[in-house]
């Protein structure tokens, strides 16, 4: 049995990543190594223009 809270930060994690115009499956891969790591280390977003990190930290705001 999952735990609800990770389930959110899954979805949290990919809704933002698809918010940056990262694709479908990057934002699936992504948003599993945030919901394991809490981390996703450094990926491009914003159709390339830019490298972005999502960390735990930036789910509390």
């Amino acid at each position: 049995m999952s735990d609800s809270s990770s389930d959110d930060s899954w979805l949290w994690a990919y809704r933002k990543l698809r918010s940056w115009d990262v694709g479908r499956v990057s934002s699936a891969f992504l948003a599993t190594l945030f919901h394991w790591r809490g981390d996703t280390g450094l990926f491009y977003s914003h159709g390339g223009l830019r490298k972005s990190r999502l960390t735990r930290d930036d789910l509390v705001d």
